[in-house]
């Protein structure tokens, strides 16, 4: 009798260990099904803009106009608020289709941290009673990655949209637009009269530049 009882309880015994071995299976499954998809996550985590010097350079330009040939005077060096910009003429009301080119600039430029902008106006003739004169803005990326690449999406939506750019972004005057570094600079001559000295001005303030 007692060699029955000790058989039946062995066989109970691993029985349990049976048991306890196969409910432990789901367990090891399911930690490694949180443990991929916390991997997943992390591999699509957004990587941190990097930011560089954001310190504005018009001052420095500023001189550069003052000492050409032109003498040129500044005026109105303006820190200029980010909610109420002409961001490259996206501040005026228009019909449909010009809604969308303004929200695409505006798409393009949703990186700027600055704006900064001055007129200009020499005091030597180019000819008789007329003077040149311009505006220059300044528009400060996190870095030099995001400025090139808004810098080349504005080229691409220039030569796709030229009439558009020429009349609500260049305001029908001979413009240019420079980049350095993480800085884009848009300059733009007081009217038709001064085709061609848009690069004779930039070429004042930036010995190397990379132009659109």
């Amino acid at each position: 009798m007692k060699q029955i009882l000790s058989i039946l309880m062995t066989m109970l015994l691993t029985h349990c260990n049976e048991m306890k071995n196969e409910t432990s299976i789901p367990e090891e499954k399911t930690d490694f099904i949180t443990q991929k998809a916390e991997s997943i996550i992390e591999e699509k985590t957004v990587p941190e803009i990097v930011f560089q010097d954001t310190t504005s350079h018009m001052e420095i330009y500023q001189i550069k106009l003052e000492n050409s040939k032109y003498n040129f005077i500044v005026k109105n060096l303006d820190d200029i608020e980010f909610s109420r910009i002409n961001l490259l003429g996206t501040d005026e009301r228009f019909h449909y289709k010009q809604k969308e080119l303004k929200n695409e600039i505006l798409k393009i430029c949703n990186h700027v941290q600055q704006i900064n902008s001055f007129k200009f106006k020499g005091q030597v003739e180019i000819s008789r009673n007329t003077f040149p004169r311009g505006t220059l803005t300044e528009y400060i990326f996190p870095n030099e990655i995001l400025a090139s690449q808004a810098f080349q999406n504005l080229k691409d939506f220039k030569r796709r949209n030229r009439s558009y750019w020429e009349m609500k972004v260049d305001v029908k005057c001979p413009s240019t637009m420079i980049l350095q570094d993480n800085r884009l600079y848009h300059i733009i001559t007081g009217g038709w009269f001064m085709m061609g000295m848009e690069k004779e001005i930039a070429a004042v303030m930036f010995e190397k530049n990379k132009e659109g």
